[in-house]
Protein backbone atom coordinates (compact mmCIF):
# COMPACT_ATOMS: atom_id res chain seq x y z
CA UNK A 1 0.00 0.00 0.00
CA UNK A 2 2.83 2.38 0.80
CA UNK A 3 4.45 1.62 -2.57
CA UNK A 4 1.20 2.26 -4.44
CA UNK A 5 0.35 5.44 -2.54
CA UNK A 6 3.87 6.80 -3.02
CA UNK A 7 3.99 6.35 -6.78
CA UNK A 8 0.34 6.35 -7.90
CA UNK A 9 -1.77 7.72 -5.05
CA UNK A 10 -4.59 6.00 -3.21
CA UNK A 11 -7.04 3.83 -5.17
CA UNK A 12 -9.67 5.92 -6.90
CA UNK A 13 -13.39 5.72 -6.21
CA UNK A 14 -14.71 2.37 -7.37
CA UNK A 15 -11.22 0.94 -7.78
CA UNK A 16 -10.20 -0.50 -4.39
CA UNK A 17 -6.94 -2.14 -3.36
CA UNK A 18 -7.64 -5.46 -5.08
CA UNK A 19 -8.17 -3.86 -8.48
CA UNK A 20 -5.11 -1.63 -7.97
CA UNK A 21 -3.00 -4.67 -7.12
CA UNK A 22 -4.34 -6.55 -10.14
CA UNK A 23 -3.42 -3.57 -12.34
CA UNK A 24 0.13 -3.55 -10.96
CA UNK A 25 0.48 -7.32 -11.50
CA UNK A 26 -0.65 -6.90 -15.12
CA UNK A 27 1.98 -4.20 -15.66
CA UNK A 28 4.69 -6.50 -14.30
CA UNK A 29 3.65 -9.21 -16.76
CA UNK A 30 2.52 -7.30 -19.84
CA UNK A 31 5.20 -4.59 -19.75
CA UNK A 32 7.87 -7.27 -19.17
CA UNK A 33 9.33 -5.44 -16.19
CA UNK A 34 12.96 -6.07 -15.25
CA UNK A 35 12.87 -6.83 -11.51
CA UNK A 36 16.43 -5.53 -11.00
CA UNK A 37 15.50 -2.16 -12.44
CA UNK A 38 12.38 -2.05 -10.26
CA UNK A 39 14.37 -2.81 -7.10
CA UNK A 40 16.95 -0.18 -8.02
CA UNK A 41 14.17 2.42 -8.37
CA UNK A 42 12.44 1.45 -5.11
CA UNK A 43 14.20 -1.29 -3.12
CA UNK A 44 11.59 -1.63 -0.34
CA UNK A 45 8.34 -0.99 -2.20
CA UNK A 46 9.55 -2.83 -5.29
CA UNK A 47 10.42 -5.90 -3.22
CA UNK A 48 7.00 -5.83 -1.56
CA UNK A 49 5.33 -5.71 -4.98
CA UNK A 50 7.49 -8.55 -6.33
CA UNK A 51 6.78 -10.68 -3.24
CA UNK A 52 3.02 -10.13 -3.68
CA UNK A 53 3.34 -10.93 -7.39
CA UNK A 54 5.22 -14.18 -6.69
CA UNK A 55 2.59 -15.15 -4.14
CA UNK A 56 -0.17 -14.43 -6.67
CA UNK A 57 1.52 -16.50 -9.36
CA UNK A 58 1.97 -19.38 -6.91
CA UNK A 59 -1.70 -19.28 -5.91
CA UNK A 60 -2.77 -19.19 -9.56
CA UNK A 61 -0.44 -22.06 -10.46
CA UNK A 62 -1.55 -24.24 -7.55
CA UNK A 63 -5.23 -23.71 -8.37
CA UNK A 64 -4.59 -24.28 -12.09
CA UNK A 65 -5.88 -20.88 -13.11
CA UNK A 66 -4.70 -18.21 -15.55
CA UNK A 67 -5.58 -14.60 -16.05
CA UNK A 68 -5.09 -13.17 -19.53
CA UNK A 69 -1.66 -11.65 -18.76
CA UNK A 70 -0.39 -14.96 -17.37
CA UNK A 71 -1.77 -16.78 -20.42
CA UNK A 72 0.37 -14.52 -22.62
CA UNK A 73 3.36 -15.12 -20.34
CA UNK A 74 2.86 -18.90 -20.56
CA UNK A 75 2.73 -18.75 -24.37
CA UNK A 76 5.89 -16.63 -24.53
CA UNK A 77 7.77 -18.94 -22.17
CA UNK A 78 6.81 -21.97 -24.29
CA UNK A 79 8.11 -20.19 -27.40
CA UNK A 80 11.37 -19.10 -25.74
CA UNK A 81 12.03 -22.60 -24.38
CA UNK A 82 11.81 -24.05 -27.90
CA UNK A 83 8.66 -26.08 -27.21
CA UNK A 84 6.96 -24.59 -30.26
CA UNK A 85 9.81 -24.66 -32.76
CA UNK A 86 8.17 -27.22 -35.04
CA UNK A 87 5.01 -25.11 -35.10
CA UNK A 88 6.88 -21.85 -35.79
CA UNK A 89 8.63 -23.43 -38.76
CA UNK A 90 5.26 -23.90 -40.45
CA UNK A 91 4.32 -20.21 -40.24
CA UNK A 92 4.78 -18.23 -43.46
CA UNK A 93 2.93 -15.02 -42.65
CA UNK A 94 1.90 -13.29 -39.43
CA UNK A 95 -0.72 -10.54 -39.68
CA UNK A 96 -1.79 -8.52 -36.63
CA UNK A 97 -4.78 -6.19 -36.73
CA UNK A 98 -5.41 -3.29 -34.28
CA UNK A 99 -1.68 -3.15 -33.60
CA UNK A 100 -2.02 0.20 -31.84
CA UNK A 101 -3.51 -1.67 -28.87
CA UNK A 102 -0.56 -4.06 -28.50
CA UNK A 103 1.46 -4.28 -25.27
CA UNK A 104 5.14 -5.29 -24.88
CA UNK A 105 4.53 -8.98 -24.15
CA UNK A 106 2.24 -9.28 -27.18
CA UNK A 107 4.86 -7.46 -29.28
CA UNK A 108 7.45 -10.01 -28.16
CA UNK A 109 5.14 -12.90 -29.06
CA UNK A 110 4.40 -11.48 -32.52
CA UNK A 111 8.08 -11.00 -33.37
CA UNK A 112 8.84 -14.53 -32.16
CA UNK A 113 6.00 -15.98 -34.25
CA UNK A 114 7.36 -14.20 -37.30
CA UNK A 115 11.04 -14.93 -36.75
CA UNK A 116 11.16 -17.27 -39.77
CA UNK A 117 8.52 -15.53 -41.82
CA UNK A 118 6.87 -12.23 -42.75
CA UNK A 119 5.24 -9.89 -40.20
CA UNK A 120 2.50 -7.49 -41.27
CA UNK A 121 0.81 -5.20 -38.75
CA UNK A 122 -2.22 -3.01 -39.37
CA UNK A 123 -3.37 -0.20 -37.13
CA UNK A 124 -3.96 3.47 -36.53
CA UNK A 125 -2.06 5.06 -33.66
CA UNK A 126 -4.62 7.89 -33.64
CA UNK A 127 -7.18 5.30 -32.47
CA UNK A 128 -5.23 3.87 -29.54
CA UNK A 129 -7.65 3.87 -26.59
CA UNK A 130 -6.64 1.14 -24.21
CA UNK A 131 -3.72 2.40 -22.14
CA UNK A 132 -5.93 1.85 -19.07
CA UNK A 133 -5.98 -1.86 -20.01
CA UNK A 134 -2.22 -2.02 -20.49
CA UNK A 135 -1.96 -1.20 -24.20
CA UNK A 136 1.17 0.67 -25.25
CA UNK A 137 0.74 2.64 -28.47
CA UNK A 138 4.52 3.11 -28.40
CA UNK A 139 4.81 -0.45 -29.75
CA UNK A 140 3.22 0.70 -32.99
CA UNK A 141 4.99 4.05 -33.16
CA UNK A 142 8.35 2.28 -32.74
CA UNK A 143 7.53 -0.63 -35.08
CA UNK A 144 9.83 0.56 -37.91
CA UNK A 145 12.86 0.81 -35.61
CA UNK A 146 12.01 -2.48 -33.92
CA UNK A 147 11.91 -4.26 -37.29
CA UNK A 148 15.35 -2.89 -38.05
CA UNK A 149 16.71 -4.01 -34.67
CA UNK A 150 15.29 -7.53 -34.84
CA UNK A 151 15.31 -8.39 -38.54
CA UNK A 152 18.27 -6.21 -39.54
CA UNK A 153 16.16 -4.84 -42.36
CA UNK A 154 13.78 -1.96 -42.87
CA UNK A 155 10.00 -2.24 -43.08
CA UNK A 156 7.71 -1.49 -46.00
CA UNK A 157 5.07 1.04 -44.96
CA UNK A 158 1.76 1.39 -46.76
CA UNK A 159 -0.52 4.26 -45.77
CA UNK A 160 -4.21 3.34 -45.91
CA UNK A 161 -5.43 6.91 -46.12
CA UNK A 162 -8.63 6.66 -48.17
CA UNK A 163 -11.68 7.15 -45.94
CA UNK A 164 -14.99 5.81 -47.26
CA UNK A 165 -17.01 6.07 -44.05
CA UNK A 166 -17.47 9.73 -43.27
CA UNK A 167 -18.77 12.81 -45.01
CA UNK A 168 -15.75 14.68 -46.47
CA UNK A 169 -16.29 17.61 -44.09
CA UNK A 170 -16.32 15.29 -41.09
CA UNK A 171 -13.03 13.76 -42.24
CA UNK A 172 -11.61 17.26 -42.64
CA UNK A 173 -12.81 18.25 -39.17
CA UNK A 174 -11.34 15.32 -37.24
CA UNK A 175 -8.14 15.28 -39.28
CA UNK A 176 -7.56 18.95 -38.49
CA UNK A 177 -8.54 18.27 -34.88
CA UNK A 178 -5.59 15.87 -34.48
CA UNK A 179 -3.24 18.09 -36.50
CA UNK A 180 -4.06 21.10 -34.30
CA UNK A 181 -2.74 19.45 -31.11
CA UNK A 182 0.88 20.60 -31.25
CA UNK A 183 2.20 18.36 -28.46
CA UNK A 184 1.19 15.02 -30.04
CA UNK A 185 2.47 16.05 -33.47
CA UNK A 186 6.08 15.96 -32.36
CA UNK A 187 7.80 13.35 -34.54
CA UNK A 188 8.19 10.61 -31.94
CA UNK A 189 4.59 10.59 -30.69
CA UNK A 190 2.55 10.13 -33.87
CA UNK A 191 3.11 8.15 -37.06
CA UNK A 192 1.56 10.91 -39.19
CA UNK A 193 2.85 14.10 -37.51
CA UNK A 194 0.98 17.06 -38.87
CA UNK A 195 -1.35 14.70 -40.73
CA UNK A 196 1.22 13.79 -43.39
CA UNK A 197 0.26 11.99 -45.56
CA UNK A 198 -3.23 13.45 -45.36
CA UNK A 199 -6.44 11.41 -45.28
CA UNK A 200 -8.31 11.31 -48.59
CA UNK A 201 -12.10 11.64 -48.13
CA UNK A 202 -14.01 9.22 -50.35
CA UNK A 203 -17.34 9.34 -48.53
CA UNK A 204 -20.51 10.56 -50.18
CA UNK A 205 -22.35 13.73 -49.16
CA UNK A 206 -26.03 12.70 -49.24
CA UNK A 207 -27.39 16.25 -48.95
CA UNK A 208 -26.42 19.87 -48.51
CA UNK A 209 -27.20 19.71 -44.76
CA UNK A 210 -24.35 20.70 -42.42
CA UNK A 211 -22.02 17.79 -41.66
CA UNK A 212 -20.54 19.24 -38.44
CA UNK A 213 -22.73 21.02 -35.91
CA UNK A 214 -21.92 22.75 -32.59
CA UNK A 215 -24.86 22.54 -30.16
CA UNK A 216 -24.36 25.54 -27.89
CA UNK A 217 -25.86 26.88 -24.70
CA UNK A 218 -24.92 28.89 -21.64
CA UNK A 219 -24.21 25.72 -19.67
CA UNK A 220 -24.34 21.93 -20.07
CA UNK A 221 -28.12 21.80 -19.57
CA UNK A 222 -28.84 24.47 -22.17
CA UNK A 223 -26.51 22.77 -24.65
CA UNK A 224 -28.35 19.51 -23.90
CA UNK A 225 -31.63 21.27 -24.69
CA UNK A 226 -30.20 22.26 -28.07
CA UNK A 227 -29.24 18.61 -28.64
CA UNK A 228 -32.73 17.43 -27.67
CA UNK A 229 -34.35 19.91 -30.04
CA UNK A 230 -32.04 18.78 -32.84
CA UNK A 231 -32.64 15.04 -32.20
CA UNK A 232 -36.42 15.53 -32.22
CA UNK A 233 -35.99 17.21 -35.61
CA UNK A 234 -34.46 13.98 -36.93
CA UNK A 235 -37.63 11.96 -36.36
CA UNK A 236 -38.71 12.11 -39.99
CA UNK A 237 -35.17 11.89 -41.35
CA UNK A 238 -33.68 8.74 -39.82
CA UNK A 239 -35.26 5.36 -40.55
CA UNK A 240 -34.43 3.97 -37.12
CA UNK A 241 -33.10 5.52 -33.90
CA UNK A 242 -30.27 2.97 -33.88
CA UNK A 243 -28.69 5.13 -36.61
CA UNK A 244 -28.05 7.79 -33.95
CA UNK A 245 -25.57 7.51 -31.06
CA UNK A 246 -24.61 9.77 -28.18
CA UNK A 247 -20.97 9.22 -27.22
CA UNK A 248 -19.61 10.43 -23.91
CA UNK A 249 -16.57 9.72 -21.70
CA UNK A 250 -19.06 8.54 -19.06
CA UNK A 251 -22.58 7.17 -19.50
CA UNK A 252 -23.51 7.64 -15.83
CA UNK A 253 -26.99 9.14 -15.55
CA UNK A 254 -26.84 9.76 -11.81
CA UNK A 255 -24.24 12.53 -11.61
CA UNK A 256 -25.25 16.19 -11.76
CA UNK A 257 -23.35 16.80 -14.99
CA UNK A 258 -23.85 13.35 -16.54
CA UNK A 259 -26.11 12.23 -19.37
CA UNK A 260 -29.14 11.65 -17.13
CA UNK A 261 -30.97 14.85 -18.09
CA UNK A 262 -30.35 14.25 -21.77
CA UNK A 263 -31.50 10.61 -21.61
CA UNK A 264 -34.63 11.31 -19.54
CA UNK A 265 -35.72 14.21 -21.74
CA UNK A 266 -35.33 12.17 -24.91
CA UNK A 267 -37.38 9.34 -23.41
CA UNK A 268 -40.07 11.81 -22.30
CA UNK A 269 -40.34 12.84 -25.96
CA UNK A 270 -40.98 9.22 -26.98
CA UNK A 271 -37.45 8.40 -28.15
CA UNK A 272 -36.29 5.03 -26.82
CA UNK A 273 -32.79 5.19 -25.32
CA UNK A 274 -30.47 2.23 -24.75
CA UNK A 275 -28.03 2.95 -21.91
CA UNK A 276 -27.94 -0.08 -19.58
CA UNK A 277 -24.75 1.15 -17.87
CA UNK A 278 -26.30 4.52 -17.15
CA UNK A 279 -27.33 3.62 -13.63
CA UNK A 280 -25.25 2.04 -10.89
CA UNK A 281 -26.23 -1.63 -10.94
CA UNK A 282 -26.50 -1.77 -7.17
CA UNK A 283 -29.14 0.99 -7.22
CA UNK A 284 -31.51 -0.71 -9.66
CA UNK A 285 -34.62 -2.47 -8.41
CA UNK A 286 -34.07 -5.65 -10.43
CA UNK A 287 -30.56 -6.26 -9.05
CA UNK A 288 -31.68 -5.47 -5.50
CA UNK A 289 -34.60 -7.88 -5.94
CA UNK A 290 -32.27 -10.68 -7.11
CA UNK A 291 -29.82 -10.30 -4.24
CA UNK A 292 -32.63 -9.72 -1.76
CA UNK A 293 -34.43 -12.95 -2.69
CA UNK A 294 -31.21 -14.97 -2.50
CA UNK A 295 -30.70 -13.49 0.97
CA UNK A 296 -34.27 -14.37 2.04
CA UNK A 297 -33.78 -17.96 0.79
CA UNK A 298 -30.47 -18.71 2.50
CA UNK A 299 -30.61 -16.44 5.57
CA UNK A 300 -33.66 -17.02 7.75
CA UNK A 301 -32.11 -15.79 11.01
CA UNK A 302 -30.74 -12.39 9.97
CA UNK A 303 -27.11 -13.51 9.85
CA UNK A 304 -26.42 -10.46 7.66
CA UNK A 305 -26.62 -8.26 10.77
CA UNK A 306 -23.83 -10.31 12.32
CA UNK A 307 -21.69 -10.79 9.22
CA UNK A 308 -21.78 -7.16 8.12
CA UNK A 309 -20.48 -4.95 10.88
CA UNK A 310 -21.76 -1.40 11.22
CA UNK A 311 -18.17 -0.15 11.54
CA UNK A 312 -16.49 -2.02 8.68
CA UNK A 313 -19.29 -3.00 6.25
CA UNK A 314 -21.63 -0.03 6.59
CA UNK A 315 -22.34 0.37 2.85
CA UNK A 316 -22.96 -3.34 2.23
CA UNK A 317 -25.05 -3.72 5.39
CA UNK A 318 -27.36 -0.89 4.34
CA UNK A 319 -27.54 -2.29 0.79
CA UNK A 320 -28.48 -5.82 1.93
CA UNK A 321 -31.16 -4.32 4.17
CA UNK A 322 -32.57 -2.46 1.15
CA UNK A 323 -32.36 -5.61 -1.00
CA UNK A 324 -34.26 -7.67 1.54
CA UNK A 325 -36.92 -4.93 1.79
CA UNK A 326 -37.37 -4.94 -2.01
CA UNK A 327 -37.59 -8.74 -2.03
CA UNK A 328 -40.09 -8.77 0.85
CA UNK A 329 -42.38 -6.50 -1.18
CA UNK A 330 -42.22 -9.00 -4.04
CA UNK A 331 -43.15 -11.82 -1.66
CA UNK A 332 -46.24 -9.91 -0.57
CA UNK A 333 -47.20 -8.86 -4.10
CA UNK A 334 -46.62 -12.07 -6.09
CA UNK A 335 -47.94 -15.51 -5.06
CA UNK A 336 -45.34 -17.40 -7.13
CA UNK A 337 -42.53 -15.62 -5.26
CA UNK A 338 -44.14 -16.37 -1.88
CA UNK A 339 -44.65 -20.03 -2.83
CA UNK A 340 -41.06 -20.44 -4.01
CA UNK A 341 -39.68 -18.91 -0.81
CA UNK A 342 -41.88 -21.16 1.36
CA UNK A 343 -40.88 -24.27 -0.63
CA UNK A 344 -37.20 -23.35 -0.43
CA UNK A 345 -37.35 -22.91 3.35
CA UNK A 346 -39.22 -26.20 3.77
CA UNK A 347 -36.69 -28.07 1.60
CA UNK A 348 -33.71 -26.63 3.48
CA UNK A 349 -35.15 -27.25 6.94
CA UNK A 350 -35.94 -30.89 6.07
CA UNK A 351 -32.56 -31.62 4.52
CA UNK A 352 -30.00 -33.77 6.41
CA UNK A 353 -26.73 -32.24 7.57
CA UNK A 354 -24.23 -31.50 4.74
CA UNK A 355 -26.90 -31.58 2.04
CA UNK A 356 -25.80 -29.16 -0.68
CA UNK A 357 -27.79 -26.83 -2.92
CA UNK A 358 -26.45 -24.99 -5.97
CA UNK A 359 -26.49 -21.20 -5.69
CA UNK A 360 -26.90 -20.85 -9.45
CA UNK A 361 -29.98 -23.12 -9.32
CA UNK A 362 -31.44 -20.67 -6.81
CA UNK A 363 -30.64 -17.81 -9.21
CA UNK A 364 -32.27 -19.60 -12.14
CA UNK A 365 -35.42 -20.31 -10.09
CA UNK A 366 -35.64 -16.66 -9.11
CA UNK A 367 -35.20 -15.43 -12.69
CA UNK A 368 -38.26 -17.47 -13.68
CA UNK A 369 -40.50 -15.75 -11.14
CA UNK A 370 -42.62 -12.61 -11.39
CA UNK A 371 -41.54 -9.84 -12.02
CA UNK A 372 -38.15 -11.12 -13.26
CA UNK A 373 -39.74 -12.64 -16.36
CA UNK A 374 -41.19 -9.21 -17.12
CA UNK A 375 -37.86 -7.47 -16.57
CA UNK A 376 -36.38 -9.87 -19.11
CA UNK A 377 -38.37 -8.07 -21.81
CA UNK A 378 -36.83 -4.71 -20.87
CA UNK A 379 -33.48 -4.36 -22.65
CA UNK A 380 -31.71 -2.39 -19.92
CA UNK A 381 -33.12 -4.41 -17.01
CA UNK A 382 -32.30 -7.72 -18.69
CA UNK A 383 -28.73 -6.54 -19.35
CA UNK A 384 -28.26 -5.65 -15.67
CA UNK A 385 -29.73 -8.97 -14.50
CA UNK A 386 -27.38 -10.78 -16.88
CA UNK A 387 -24.40 -8.88 -15.46
CA UNK A 388 -25.47 -9.59 -11.87
CA UNK A 389 -25.98 -13.28 -12.66
CA UNK A 390 -22.54 -13.45 -14.27
CA UNK A 391 -21.02 -11.85 -11.19
CA UNK A 392 -22.71 -14.37 -8.87
CA UNK A 393 -21.57 -17.23 -11.10
CA UNK A 394 -18.02 -15.88 -10.98
CA UNK A 395 -18.23 -15.81 -7.19
CA UNK A 396 -19.40 -19.44 -7.09
CA UNK A 397 -16.37 -20.48 -9.17
CA UNK A 398 -13.84 -18.92 -6.78
CA UNK A 399 -11.16 -21.61 -6.34
CA UNK A 400 -10.61 -23.32 -3.03
CA UNK A 401 -7.23 -22.86 -1.35
CA UNK A 402 -7.21 -26.59 -0.55
CA UNK A 403 -8.46 -28.20 -3.77
CA UNK A 404 -8.82 -27.31 -7.44
CA UNK A 405 -12.62 -27.39 -7.10
CA UNK A 406 -14.74 -24.22 -6.95
CA UNK A 407 -15.30 -23.14 -3.36
CA UNK A 408 -18.77 -21.62 -3.39
CA UNK A 409 -20.80 -23.43 -6.03
CA UNK A 410 -22.97 -24.94 -3.31
CA UNK A 411 -24.37 -23.98 0.05
CA UNK A 412 -24.49 -26.65 2.76
CA UNK A 413 -27.16 -27.39 5.34
CA UNK A 414 -26.33 -27.63 9.04
CA UNK A 415 -29.11 -28.15 11.60
CA UNK A 416 -31.98 -27.40 9.23
CA UNK A 417 -30.49 -24.14 7.97
CA UNK A 418 -27.77 -22.98 5.61
CA UNK A 419 -24.39 -23.00 7.32
CA UNK A 420 -23.08 -19.69 8.67
CA UNK A 421 -19.86 -19.88 6.64
CA UNK A 422 -21.56 -19.90 3.24
CA UNK A 423 -24.00 -17.17 4.28
CA UNK A 424 -21.04 -15.07 5.41
CA UNK A 425 -19.16 -15.62 2.13
CA UNK A 426 -22.20 -14.61 0.08
CA UNK A 427 -22.43 -11.31 1.92
CA UNK A 428 -18.73 -10.51 2.25
CA UNK A 429 -17.60 -11.69 -1.22
CA UNK A 430 -20.57 -11.80 -3.60
CA UNK A 431 -22.48 -8.83 -2.18
CA UNK A 432 -19.89 -6.39 -0.88
CA UNK A 433 -18.18 -5.87 -4.24
CA UNK A 434 -21.38 -5.07 -6.11
CA UNK A 435 -22.68 -2.90 -3.25
CA UNK A 436 -19.50 -0.81 -3.42
CA UNK A 437 -19.57 -0.59 -7.21
CA UNK A 438 -16.45 -2.63 -7.96
CA UNK A 439 -17.79 -5.35 -10.22
CA UNK A 440 -18.43 -3.99 -13.70
CA UNK A 441 -15.50 -3.74 -16.10
CA UNK A 442 -14.94 -0.60 -18.16
CA UNK A 443 -16.24 -2.12 -21.35
CA UNK A 444 -17.43 -5.28 -23.03
CA UNK A 445 -15.76 -6.67 -26.11
CA UNK A 446 -19.08 -6.96 -27.95
CA UNK A 447 -21.24 -3.86 -27.82
CA UNK A 448 -24.89 -4.29 -28.78
CA UNK A 449 -26.80 -1.76 -30.85
CA UNK A 450 -30.54 -2.37 -30.71
CA UNK A 451 -32.98 -1.53 -33.47
CA UNK A 452 -35.42 1.17 -32.43
CA UNK A 453 -33.14 2.53 -29.69
CA UNK A 454 -30.86 5.54 -29.68
CA UNK A 455 -27.60 4.31 -28.13
CA UNK A 456 -25.66 6.09 -25.40
CA UNK A 457 -22.17 4.68 -25.03
CA UNK A 458 -18.61 5.59 -24.13
CA UNK A 459 -15.97 6.37 -26.73
CA UNK A 460 -14.36 3.01 -25.98
CA UNK A 461 -17.60 1.09 -26.49
CA UNK A 462 -18.14 2.79 -29.85
CA UNK A 463 -14.74 1.83 -31.26
CA UNK A 464 -15.20 -0.25 -34.40
CA UNK A 465 -18.82 0.90 -34.83
CA UNK A 466 -20.30 3.54 -37.12
CA UNK A 467 -23.50 5.57 -37.03
CA UNK A 468 -25.23 7.90 -39.47
CA UNK A 469 -25.35 10.62 -36.82
CA UNK A 470 -22.98 10.89 -33.85
CA UNK A 471 -23.40 13.29 -30.93
CA UNK A 472 -20.26 13.80 -28.80
CA UNK A 473 -20.49 15.08 -25.26
CA UNK A 474 -18.22 15.78 -22.28
CA UNK A 475 -15.07 17.71 -23.23
CA UNK A 476 -13.76 18.14 -19.69
CA UNK A 477 -13.26 14.43 -19.01
CA UNK A 478 -9.49 14.43 -19.34
CA UNK A 479 -9.18 16.38 -16.07
CA UNK A 480 -10.38 13.36 -14.07
CA UNK A 481 -7.92 11.34 -11.91
CA UNK A 482 -9.18 8.16 -13.62
CA UNK A 483 -7.87 9.54 -16.93
CA UNK A 484 -4.52 10.43 -15.34
CA UNK A 485 -3.73 7.10 -13.63
CA UNK A 486 -2.87 5.10 -16.81
CA UNK A 487 -0.43 7.83 -17.87
CA UNK A 488 1.09 7.87 -14.38
CA UNK A 489 1.68 4.11 -14.47
CA UNK A 490 3.11 4.30 -17.99
CA UNK A 491 5.65 6.93 -16.92
CA UNK A 492 6.69 4.81 -13.94
CA UNK A 493 7.06 1.45 -15.71
CA UNK A 494 8.30 2.51 -19.20
CA UNK A 495 12.02 2.74 -18.29
CA UNK A 496 11.80 -0.46 -16.19
CA UNK A 497 10.89 -2.72 -19.13
CA UNK A 498 13.30 -5.37 -20.40
CA UNK A 499 13.16 -3.32 -23.60
CA UNK A 500 12.93 0.12 -22.01
CA UNK A 501 11.29 3.04 -23.76
CA UNK A 502 11.45 6.75 -22.90
CA UNK A 503 9.20 7.81 -20.04
CA UNK A 504 7.31 10.12 -22.34
CA UNK A 505 6.50 13.82 -22.46
CA UNK A 506 5.15 13.96 -18.89
CA UNK A 507 2.08 12.55 -17.16
CA UNK A 508 -0.33 15.38 -17.94
CA UNK A 509 0.73 15.65 -21.59
CA UNK A 510 0.51 11.88 -22.01
CA UNK A 511 -2.96 11.98 -20.45
CA UNK A 512 -3.90 14.61 -23.04
CA UNK A 513 -2.56 12.37 -25.82
CA UNK A 514 -4.98 9.67 -24.69
CA UNK A 515 -7.81 12.22 -24.60
CA UNK A 516 -7.01 13.52 -28.11
CA UNK A 517 -7.11 9.97 -29.44
CA UNK A 518 -10.36 9.13 -27.67
CA UNK A 519 -12.12 12.15 -29.19
CA UNK A 520 -10.68 11.32 -32.59
CA UNK A 521 -12.24 7.84 -32.31
CA UNK A 522 -15.56 9.38 -31.28
CA UNK A 523 -15.58 11.88 -34.16
CA UNK A 524 -14.64 9.24 -36.73
CA UNK A 525 -17.67 7.04 -35.89
CA UNK A 526 -19.90 9.53 -37.74
CA UNK A 527 -20.95 8.89 -41.33
CA UNK A 528 -23.21 11.81 -42.29
CA UNK A 529 -23.42 14.21 -39.34
CA UNK A 530 -21.22 14.96 -36.32
CA UNK A 531 -22.80 17.00 -33.52
CA UNK A 532 -20.67 18.43 -30.71
CA UNK A 533 -21.90 19.45 -27.25
CA UNK A 534 -20.37 22.91 -26.72
CA UNK A 535 -21.59 24.83 -23.63
CA UNK A 536 -20.18 28.24 -22.64
CA UNK A 537 -19.48 26.91 -19.15
CA UNK A 538 -19.01 23.45 -17.72
CA UNK A 539 -19.58 22.64 -14.05
CA UNK A 540 -19.65 26.37 -13.33
CA UNK A 541 -16.27 27.00 -14.99
CA UNK A 542 -15.90 28.88 -18.30
CA UNK A 543 -15.48 26.30 -21.05
CA UNK A 544 -12.49 27.84 -22.79
CA UNK A 545 -11.06 24.48 -23.85
CA UNK A 546 -12.46 23.67 -27.25
CA UNK A 547 -11.76 20.89 -29.69
CA UNK A 548 -9.37 22.34 -32.26
CA UNK A 549 -6.13 23.41 -30.61
CA UNK A 550 -7.86 23.04 -27.22
CA UNK A 551 -9.35 26.47 -27.86
CA UNK A 552 -13.09 27.06 -27.84
CA UNK A 553 -12.93 30.32 -29.76
CA UNK A 554 -10.84 28.68 -32.47
CA UNK A 555 -13.24 25.73 -32.75
CA UNK A 556 -16.29 27.99 -32.98
CA UNK A 557 -14.59 30.15 -35.59
CA UNK A 558 -13.85 27.13 -37.78
CA UNK A 559 -17.44 25.89 -37.61
CA UNK A 560 -19.19 29.25 -38.00
CA UNK A 561 -17.15 30.26 -41.07
CA UNK A 562 -17.45 26.95 -42.94
CA UNK A 563 -20.58 26.76 -45.16
CA UNK A 564 -20.80 23.01 -44.56
CA UNK A 565 -20.81 23.38 -40.78
CA UNK A 566 -23.26 25.03 -38.40
CA UNK A 567 -23.58 26.51 -34.93
CA UNK A 568 -26.89 25.33 -33.42
CA UNK A 569 -28.50 27.15 -30.48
Amino acid sequence: KIFSKTHFGKPLFGEGWVRRLSLLFNHLTEDRIDSKKLLKKDPVGGQALLDAYDWYRTIMHNSRRLDFALLLDLLLSEIEQGSMDSFLEQIHYVMVDEYQDTNPIQEEIFFHLARNSNLCVVGDDDQSLYRFRGASVECMVSFPSECLARFKTGHTGINLIENYRSHPNIVHFYEEYMNSQSSINATSYRLRPGGVPALIPKGVALSSAPAVILAQGADAKEADNALIKMVIGLENIVDDWSQVAILSPSVNEDTVHGVGYLASQLESKGISVYNPRGKDMSDTVEVKALYGLISLVIDTTDEWKIDLSVDHNKVTRKWIEECRAVASKLVRAHPDVANYLADAHATISAAPKDTSFSIMNIVFHILNLTPFVNWATDVAASWRLAQASNWIEGYTLTPSSKTTNPNFQNIFVDGGAVGDYHINRFYVLASQAIAEGRTVEHEEEDEIVLQGYLSIMTFHQAKGLEFDIVIVRGLYSRNSPHARLPALMHEFFAPLRIRPIPRGPGVDILRDFDAFRSYYVAFSRAKHALVLHDPDSWKGVPNERGYHGEDQANTRSIVSTDPNMEVYL
